[in-house]
């Protein structure tokens, strides 16, 4: 099963990638829902929800959170 999880999450990657998604808020470790995070929970800025900025590096506001890839959690 643990190998199953990382070959789901890249395939879920791929699909939003494909649909011009938020890939980088939905593999998240912080995602909420309806585009709020632990790091956002008044709304995910724009940049980031469209994949324009990559939140692995600071922006404003987000009280030092920042992006985490869900599966790095699940070790």
């Amino acid at each position: 099963m643990a190998k199953l999880k990382p070959a789901l999450l890249e395939l879920q990657m791929e699909f939003i990638d494909a649909m011009g998604g938020t890939a980088q808020c939905i593999c998240c470790s912080h995602y909420r829902r309806l585009l709020t995070c632990d790091a956002f929970p008044d709304g995910i800025p724009e940049v980031i929800h469209d994949d324009r900025f990559d939140h692995r590096n600071p922006y404003p506001g987000d009280h030092g959170i920042r992006f985490r890839a869900k599966e790095e959690d699940a070790e």
